[in-house]
């Protein structure tokens, strides 16, 4: 029996470091390395949120093309996507922004730099409710202070 994580998991920021990191980071938690997708720019993942199901759509706010809270208004505005929850990203954490993306419908918000452990703990709350999810030993990154 395959103990990974199945729900599908969307990353959307241009920086490809900030994806990488997001990507790692939600394999060690037991996503499925299948079920994590990356996207440059909002309109990209867009694309793919209208393609396929994702429980999970983490976006970088400043992004070219289509930034972050457009693709948020997008989302939400989508019969398909407008209950999927979403992780705003940015180096901007004043709050104004946090009010704007929450406004605009956002579950949730992570300040850069971050922890693995801050990154879990949005992950975890986000997903408290899901079974899939319950899978994850959520003590593991505790300890983790690497920023990213």
């Amino acid at each position: 029996m395959d103990e990974r994580i199945q729900s599908k998991i969307l990353v959307v920021d241009d920086d490809s470091v900030v994806n990488m990191v997001a990507r790692d980071l939600l394999r060690e938690l037991g996503f499925g390395a299948e079920n994590v997708f990356e996207a440059y720019d909002g309109e990209e993942g867009l694309k793919l949120a209208r393609r396929l199901d994702f429980a999970l759509i983490i976006s970088d706010w400043k992004m070219p093309v289509m930034d972050g809270i457009g693709l948020l208004t997008a989302i939400r505005a989508e019969e398909k996507t407008k209950s999927v929850p979403f992780l705003m990203i940015t180096t901007d954490n004043d709050r104004l922004r946090v009010s704007e993306a929450v406004r605009a419908g956002a579950t949730g918000f992570l300040p850069k730099p971050f922890t693995p452990h801050d990154f879990s703990e949005k992950i975890r709350v986000i997903f408290k409710d899901n079974e899939d999810v319950s899978k994850i030993d959520w003590g593991r990154f505790s300890r983790r202070v690497r920023q990213v």
